[in-house]
């Protein structure tokens, strides 16, 4: 969720491998986390599209509240 007047976010987006969580989407920077050291080519990738990123936010941020 996405609160306009405080601008806290609530929300979990997470990918997976073998039970283990692979990359993790940080709601507060709006960029990827890698956990693991073999999803930092992935999380370098995805943070570095910035077309992808701005998406993503808006998204997370406009469209995603309103389910």
């Amino acid at each position: 969720t996405w609160d306009d007047d405080s601008g806290v976010i609530e929300g979990v987006r997470q990918h997976g491998y073998d039970g283990e969580d692979f990359l993790v989407y940080d709601m507060k920077t709006f960029t990827w986390i890698a956990p693991k050291q073999q999803a930092e080519i992935t999380r370098r990738k995805w943070n570095n599209n910035p077309a992808e990123m701005a998406q993503r936010k808006s998204y997370i941020t406009q469209e995603c509240v309103e389910w």
